[in-house]
């Protein structure tokens, strides 16, 4: 796949140790100190490494109540998929639920709903594939206010910007973030359709929250109508080794 003119390599050791330690430096500032610290990024650098297009969700926290030390969210995801076979959370199902929709309509084929067990295995397989970044990484809740979240955005606004650019998406899916960070990229354009931006090669795609309290099949259409009527996606170099499995 090429990116920017230039061919792709893939996420190395040094990406890896950069991001580690990225993390380890936000933890460490003083907005963070004595507060429970929660982790993110690519969810599964193996498959990250294998699929395209690269589909990053930037939600707004992770909750924590009730814990008191730092944990991982990514080691998290993957024990509930091994545990329980499906994303148990109704944010991270709705993400899933996305990132199958991008891969499809990427390639110029939307599905419906995913329902029955290969289309919900296939959807839990492309969120594995996927990055998941929350602005606010500590002192996550229920439900944070505008302000709150603003502040953690400018606070680590910095941070931000270097994880998502360090990580490297094709596709940023902001889960009602966009206000909240597109100070971050200036040099953002919109792409012809409200809701679609661009940064160069990135797309960034302006919607609800995957929490937000509507029946998911709404949200998943509405999504895909988001994708379908920007050419956004589909000025993506996708190789044909790279299609999502058959749902059989």
């Amino acid at each position: 796949m090429l990116r920017n003119g230039q061919t792709e390599e893939p996420l190395g050791v040094d990406t890896h140790e950069k991001l580690d330690e990225l993390i380890s430096q936000w933890a460490r500032r003083h907005l963070h100190q004595g507060r429970c610290f929660i982790k993110d990024g690519i969810i599964d650098a193996d498959r990250w490494k294998t699929t395209a297009p690269k589909v990053l969700a930037l939600l707004k926290e992770g909750r924590h109540e009730g814990l008191s030390t730092s944990w991982d969210l990514r080691e998290y995801i993957r024990k509930d998929i091994r545990e329980n076979g499906r994303l148990t959370g109704p944010a991270l199902k709705n993400t899933s639920y996305w990132c199958y929709a991008i891969h499809h309509v990427a390639r110029g084929r939307l599905r419906g709903f995913p329902v029955g067990t290969a289309a919900l295995d296939q959807a839990v397989e492309l969120f594995l594939s996927s990055a998941l970044v929350n602005i606010k990484k500590s002192g996550g809740k229920a439900q944070s206010s505008f302000a709150e979240l603003a502040e953690y955005a400018r606070a680590d606004g910095d941070l931000l910007r270097q994880q998502i650019e360090l990580i490297d998406p094709d596709i940023v899916i902001c889960g009602y973030t966009w206000p909240h960070v597109k100070h971050l990229w200036p040099e953002a354009k919109n792409a012809a359709f409200e809701g679609v931006w661009r940064v160069g090669r990135r797309v960034f795609l302006d919607f609800w929250h995957p929490g937000h309290r509507i029946a998911d099949d709404l949200k998943y259409y509405a999504f895909a109508c988001l994708l379908q009527n920007s050419d956004a996606l589909f000025k993506l170099d996708l190789p044909k080794s790279k299609q999502p499995k058959s749902q059989g």
